[in-house]
């Protein structure tokens, strides 16, 4: 068996590309701006005899896009020959899905851990968990600098204080709106100095009503 040794100090050769810039006549131009729209670009090109490539470039110098209804009817027949070619020529419908896409396929009463698997099962969890515990921190950065949350996450929830401000309500203590940090009281309201103390301490402030 020979081998050929690659040589650092031989020169490169490399064909020269035809760099021409191709011009389509005045014809070409009336013929491209009346079938552009509706004619397949491939078709355009070897009409013309020139490359795709340089049929878009012809085309957006003449302002020229495809027609929306033609487009959409292009779409629905490749749709519905690809349909067809899966339900017939030997393909036999759904026996020419992946195989090994069935088994992770939704079944209705299957359970994500019997379809999946323990393993897999338990790496999905770890994570959507990861994905939840970064959106948090992401949302709590936010808050600490002032900016609006962009999930509907409670961050940062206060268990004692959300306590402490259904008991300000239960005596009749007007809180503005959720999450308020300020409690009313009025007239109507039975006051206690002990609960106010809580509330206090808790970060909430007690303001008479005007």
């Amino acid at each position: 068996m020979s081998y050929v040794l690659y040589d650092p100090e031989a020169p490169v050769y490399r064909p020269k590309r035809d760099t021409t810039k191709i011009v389509l006549t005045p014809e070409q131009e009336d013929w491209l701006r009346e079938h552009y729209a509706t004619t397949y670009n491939k078709d355009c090109a070897a009409h013309l005899g020139i490359s795709e490539s340089s049929l878009h470039r012809h085309a957006r110098r003449l302002g020229l896009k495809k027609d929306p209804k033609w487009f959409y009817q292009v779409e629905l027949l490749h749709c519905q020959m690809m349909a067809d070619a899966n339900r017939g020529s030997g393909n036999h419908g759904t026996k020419n899905l992946l195989i090994y896409g069935a088994p992770h396929r939704f079944k209705k009463g299957v359970t994500s851990r019997e379809r999946l698997g323990d393993e897999k099962e338990r790496q999905r969890l770890e994570k959507s968990a990861a994905t939840r515990r970064e959106t948090i921190r992401k949302e709590r950065m936010r808050i600490n600098w002032g900016f609006e949350q962009q999930t509907r996450l409670k961050i940062g929830h206060d268990r004692k204080r959300a306590m402490t401000r259904h008991a300000l309500k239960k005596r009749g203590y007007i809180i503005p709106e959720r999450g308020s940090r300020i409690a009313y009281y009025g007239a109507a309201t039975n006051r206690s100095p002990i609960v106010e103390q809580h509330a206090a301490d808790r970060g909430i402030e007690i303001l008479p009503a005007i």
